[in-house]
């Protein structure tokens, strides 16, 4: 992929976000933290269906014992009035849109244990 100027875009991860950015945006993203240009580029993919299958047929205790395609544990969510078995990527995206996961759940009781 090329920039509006037609030099070669470099791949930076940082934080969680993958990007394609030019040599400037590549040394500011260095800056902060970022790496870019490495060889291997790891991305994980969001569409994982090993979680969201349990979902079909299990429920809250067969999704914990389930696990995703890298080898992590599902989590158990509910988003709306729906619960759903999710990979950790999907969680987060579904805590994004106000839903909440087996994970922030036990943070949550934690927290309320001790206050």
């Amino acid at each position: 992929t090329k920039d509006a100027d037609g030099a070669s875009c470099e791949w930076c991860s940082v934080g969680t976000t993958e990007l394609c950015l030019n040599g400037d945006q590549a040394q500011i993203a260095e800056q902060i933290g970022g790496s870019c240009g490495d060889d291997t580029l790891e991305v994980e993919d969001p569409y994982d269906p090993s979680c969201i299958a349990v979902t079909m047929n299990g429920d809250e205790s067969s999704c914990k014992q389930t696990k995703d395609a890298d080898g992590a544990s599902c989590e158990w969510c509910t988003v709306g009035t729906t619960e759903l078995c999710l990979n950790s990527d999907q969680a987060q995206i579904a805590e994004q849109i106000g839903g909440s996961c087996d994970s922030s759940q036990s943070n949550q009781g934690l927290l309320s244990a001790f206050f």
